[in-house]
This record gives C-alpha cells, structure tokens and sequence, in this order.
C-alpha cells in the first residue's frame, strides 16, 4: 500500500473521545495543547514530516510537530473534512463537500467526484493503488485512477454509512452503522461479517497482524479470523464508546467517550491516559482523531472555549516505553506462562518461549481431556510469543493449556467465569 493513511469520524455532538495507557505512567507526564485554535479537530494525515488536520472548514497543516499550524488552500464550499489518506504527493480529503485532491502539499485543492452520487463522504482507504471512499446511505465508491473517476462497489451492502475502513492484505473491511462488512477481489461483493458484536455501530477498525480490532459503542472487539466471529476486549475500558483507533508497532490506541485507553497486549488489558487533557472548566474533552506522528501521539478534540486548542500532543515514550517491561533476553530454555487475566472472560493472553528452532504445539482442554481449542501447531524459531484465547463458545469452568515443543511439556490451568 502506497503513502500513509489514517481514517476519521464524522463529528456528532454527543461525541467524548481521549486518549489514555494501559499501565501506570510517568509521574507528572501528562498531554499538552499543541497550539490549534480552530474549530473541532476530526481527522489526520502525515507525509514525512508535514502532519494535516482535518476539521471544520479547513485544513491546517504544521510542520513541526504541532507547534504551529498554517492553513492549507481553502476548499469549495467550506465543508467540514471527516476524512484524508495521502497517497505519494497526492493528498486526497473526504468531507461534506464530496472528495478533494491536492497534488501541490494543500496549496490548492480539485474536486474528483465523478460518478459518485453523494456529497457526503466520512471515509477513505488506499489498498494497493485503488482508493475507496465510504458514503452516508449510498455505499462505497472505488476508484482506479486518482479519483479521475469512480464507480459503486455496493453489492451485498445495505443502505448504510461507512464509518471507516480497514485493510489486511487483500482482505477490504467496512466499519458501518450496521457491523461490519468484507470485501475482495475473489467475491466482488460484500458480506456481513459481525458473528458476536454486541453492538453494530463501528466506529473505527484496525489491524495488528492478524489481529483485526472493532471500535464500538460497547467498546473493542477483536476478531482473528477475519470478522468470522468477534470477542469483546474491554477489560480496563468500561464497555465505552469508542470512536477511533490507532496502531503504533504492537500497541493499541482507543480513543473513547471518556478519554485514550492503551493497550499493549492486543486488547486484554486497557488503561486511561488522561492526565492534563481538558478545557478550562476540568472537562474531559472529546477525542474525534489520533495519530502517530515521529515520537508524538497527536489527538483532535471538540473546542468548547477559545483557550483550549483542538489539538494536543503527548511523546509515545511516556505512555510505552516507561509502562512495558524491560526487553525479555534470548530465551535459553523452553517456558510456559500463566495466562494473563485469570480468571478471565472471554479473552486471555498465554505467552510462552522456544530456546531453538522446532515444533510448537499448544492446546486448552477442558477437564475430561477433550480438546476445546488449538491455538499453535506450526514452526517456531528462538523467542518469546504471546497468543490470544477467545473463549466466548464455551461455557464457564476450569480448562487446561498444554504447551509442547520437542521433548519439553508443560501444562497449567486456567479459569473461564462468564
């Protein structure tokens, strides 16, 4: 995939989004304003060192970390930006106005909606060379040539709003206000694919590997079967709305109703970050936005006076590196760890290690010694893994994960209460 892409939420009033870690931070750290005093911040882009945001009536763009900001060319009709996706030098905005183009960094901007059939566009995703924009009630629209025309790729969609996007190699996800839905090229047509979500208003997607995470108003969902069937994972979160998400190597950013959550091991465990983000009367701000920027996490919120910026900053190493754990070293023996929460419902995280390359098999049994799941048959080489137990088919009880590789064997015992 081409450039770097963020995806953003249409801004509705009731909207209280923030940014938060999961483990305890650094005493004193805390968010600071980044000094944009526009209108509501709804959605980012960077490019290099160039960060774009996109709100009411304009686009600013800065070029030093959030310092300061200037605006870009200014855009037919004044609409409000919920969307941009950069694809090389072009940048592309979604808004009430329909799609812009800007091949110039934002001096100027061109309208491209030939053959779309609404205005309002909330979303954008760049897979390979073809660009997708999400509509409100009129589906989705691809493009193959820069937006130099478009045509519906709809079938199986219902008359829904697409609030974001997802890609995971050639898998097209859909985050709408009626679940989720996937798309590629070997079915042309979209399919429902939301077994287990408690709520179908998807606000955000992500992807972590093979991990693909769902940001709902009963919180994040995690599916590893490519929407098959879906988990909750809110430990720490509250069940909250959650309206963005955003990934930074193996760490989870949520921005919720009630501020940013962390999570640092694929969702089982979340904790707020909060701390200084908040206008002059001590309200916790609503988060539409967030990015990664260079060492920066960069979040756009609502302006409820004209001293709060809509924009605000924080360096990832206060709310990363100072809560995991010291590097493990090379492993120099086989180990299993006790799965972590335990008890646990319905997700839980089992780490082990491997000392050399060689067969690893890892099972969970119930108490008669059927098997309930495989989570690892395969090769591994030297190091240290983390695997996720979704749990949410079985019934509550005592279950046992059996770790194999080699000549070595260890079992323990974990604990499901639903």
């Amino acid at each position: 995939m081409k450039g770097m892409t963020t995806m953003c939420k249409w801004k509705i009033t009731i909207f209280v989004l923030s940014i938060f870690p999961v483990y305890t931070s650094i005493l004193d750290a805390q968010w600071i304003q980044a000094n944009l005093y526009t209108s509501d911040a709804l959605c980012f882009a960077n490019s290099g060192t160039n960060l774009f945001e996109g709100g009411i009536n304009a686009i600013c763009m800065s070029t030093n970390d959030g310092e300061t900001w200037t605006a870009t060319g200014q855009l037919t009709y004044n609409p409000s930006v919920q969307s941009i996706i950069i694809s090389d030098s072009k940048i592309f905005a979604g808004t009430s106005a329909g799609v812009f183009l800007s091949t110039n960094n934002g001096t100027s901007w061109t309208s491209v909606n030939t053959g779309i059939t609404t205005f309002a566009v909330y979303s954008l995703a760049l897979r390979d060379t073809n660009l997708f924009v999400g509509t409100l009630y009129e589906g989705v629209f691809l493009s193959t040539n820069n937006g130099g025309s478009w045509r519906a790729v709809d079938s199986g969609l219902p008359n829904t709003t697409i609030w974001s996007f997802g890609v995971s190699k050639t898998n097209l996800f859909a985050g709408s206000r009626n679940g989720v839905y996937l798309f590629n090229d070997s079915t042309t047509s979209w399919r429902a694919v939301d077994s287990g979500l408690t709520n179908l208003e998807v606000w955000s997607l992500a992807v972590i590997g093979t991990n693909l995470f769902a940001g709902t108003n009963d919180g994040v969902f995690l599916s590893t079967n490519n929407g098959t069937s879906w988990s909750a994972v809110n430990s720490g979160m509250s069940n909250t709305r959650v309206y963005s998400l955003i990934v930074s190597g193996t760490n989870l950013f949520a921005g919720t109703k009630v501020g940013v959550f962390l999570s640092t091991n694929s969702g089982v465990s979340w904790a707020l970050e909060n701390a200084g983000m908040t206008d002059t009367r001590g309200d916790t701000l609503s988060v539409y936005a967030l990015i990664v920027s260079g060492s920066n996490l960069f979040a756009g919120t609502d302006v409820h006076d004209g001293t709060t910026s809509s924009v605000w900053r924080r360096p990832l190493s206060e709310m990363i590196t100072a809560v995991q754990r010291k590097a493990d070293p090379i492993p120099v023996k086989y180990a299993l760890d006790q799965n972590y929460p335990n008890p646990f419902n319905p997700s839980t995280m089992i780490s082990y290690q491997v000392n050399s390359l060689s067969k690893v098999s890892l099972k969970v049994y119930d108490l008669l010694g059927r098997e309930v799941a495989t989570l690892v048959d395969e090769l591994k080489g030297q190091g240290s893994y983390s695997v996720i137990f979704n749990a949410t088919n079985i019934p509550s009880g005592v279950y046992f994960y059996r770790f194999q590789s080699g000549k070595y064997s260890e079992t323990k015992k974990l604990l499901l209460l639903k």
